[in-house]
């Protein structure tokens, strides 16, 4: 008990007041007929309101158990004051992180839940500072190809997309180097033939275009060899004809005129054969007259 002592008085005709209770002050008065009994208790009051004050009834030492502030609830701090006794105050949360949000659970005391930053943008990057919080940064989309076209979807993500080489010129071979770009490649033509003449037009490609090999001369018969060029070959005009003089003339080519078989004798017969040439026959003069005489003179032919 705490307090004061209480003083108390029994009275009654009794011998011994005695109460077994070591933490009274037993006092008896009075006659023997009127005697009475009064008891003063131990006052264990040490004035400190943060504890509990007791008298043990056997030994009548004074106990101070301290007093427990406990309220049950994980969001009050808990003390005692030595005057004032329990004290409750509200419990401070703050764990000075800027990347949880701070709050009290009755039961389980403060609760500190990370913070999310996901802005749901797939193209930014997120991540959380203790000193400042969320710090939300744009996502670098850069491959560190310059074949692709690099750009960002917020609800895909960074997109990279082939870039087109095409420089709409039939003229050139287009690629794309991974770290210069496009590459536009002019084409070689040359179809590795000495008799055409090779070029490109933009819109139509490779073009191969014979080059001319008239020399104008009849008397040729004109070609090209892809690897060594023209060639002027001389045509033959033999006409395998013994009775001709064949010949050939630049404008007009092949001639063929008859030979003259003319042995300018007046005492031959003269004739051409295809195949052995002039033939100079002798003139038959005889008369079929055994009477008449007669000869050839050259000049004159059969004389009689």
């Amino acid at each position: 008990m705490s307090g004061v002592s209480v003083d108390f008085i029994r009275t009654s005709s009794v011998w011994n007041c005695d109460d077994a209770d070591a933490c009274t002050t037993d006092i008896a008065s009075g006659c023997m007929n009127s005697r009475s009994c009064s008891y003063s208790r131990k006052n264990c009051d040490d004035g400190n309101a943060c504890t509990v004050d007791s008298c043990d009834a056997k030994t009548g030492s004074c106990t101070y158990v301290p007093k427990s502030c406990d309220d049950g609830v994980g969001c009050t701090l808990d003390s005692c004051d030595a005057r004032k006794g329990c004290v409750y105050s509200l419990q401070n949360c703050c764990d000075q992180d800027a990347c949880t949000l701070d709050s009290c659970d009755p039961s389980s005391g403060c609760v500190h839940t990370p913070i999310i930053c996901d802005d749901k943008n797939a193209c930014t990057e997120e991540h959380c500072d203790p000193s400042t919080g969320c710090i939300i940064s744009a996502l670098c989309c850069c491959d560190s190809n310059a074949c692709t076209s690099d750009s960002c979807d917020k609800t895909q993500g960074c997109l990279h997309t082939v870039l087109s080489c095409d420089d709409g010129d039939a003229c050139t071979d287009d690629s794309c180097d991974v770290e210069t770009g496009c590459v536009h490649t002019y084409k070689s033509c040359d179809d590795y033939s000495v008799c055409t003449e090779d070029w490109c037009n933009a819109q139509q490609d490779c073009q191969h275009r014979e080059i001319l090999v008239d020399d104008g001369n009849e008397c040729t018969l004109d070609s090209c060899n892809p690897d060594t060029g023209v060639i002027h070959t001389p045509i033959d005009c033999n006409d395998y004809n013994e009775c001709t003089t064949d010949d050939c003339c630049a404008d007009f080519g092949c001639s063929h005129s008859y030979v003259d078989c003319d042995d300018y004798n007046a005492c031959t017969e003269d004739s051409c054969d295809d195949t052995t040439g002039c033939v100079h026959e002798e003139r038959d003069c005889n008369p079929d007259d055994f009477c008449l005489q007669y000869s050839c003179d050259a000049s004159f032919g059969c004389l009689y």
